[in-house]
């Protein structure tokens, strides 16, 4: 049992920190990318401390999060696909540390490209300072 369980737990470390090549490619589903500020973090807050890692192109946060409710017109099973959706929301200190992140980075304002999920269920929020 502790062999299948250290097992799940290398495996589950493992898929966690792969992009899956979902970040080499911005989504082609039309949505344009949307400036971080204007996102709204209405009904959504962090379980987890939110992680941030670099990426080739950009970086990511990792968190996980509870949302109540959905706007009218939303679809929430697009939420957290690779086609962005104008009705995903951010929690507030994930903006922040994107905010914060680009800041650093020659005053750039934090673009916002997509949640996704990684193996572990937790949302990946992929952004880019522009």
């Amino acid at each position: 049992m502790k062999i299948l369980l250290s097992v799940i737990f290398f495996f589950s470390l493992i898929f966690s920190n792969l992009s899956f090549g979902q970040w080499d490619i911005i989504p082609g589903s039309g949505d344009s990318p949307r400036d971080v500020e204007t996102i709204s973090s209405e009904n959504a807050k962090t379980i987890t401390k939110p992680k941030l890692k670099t990426t080739r192109k950009g970086f990511k946060v990792t968190y996980a999060q509870m949302s109540i409710g959905f706007d009218k017109g939303c679809n929430p099973n697009k939420i957290m696909s690779d086609e962005l959706n104008e009705c995903a929301t951010l929690p507030e200190n994930v903006k922040q540390l994107a905010i914060d992140y680009c800041l650093k980075d020659d005053k750039k304002k934090a673009v916002f490209y997509g949640n996704t999920t990684n193996f572990l269920q937790m949302t990946v929020s992929r952004f880019r300072c522009k």
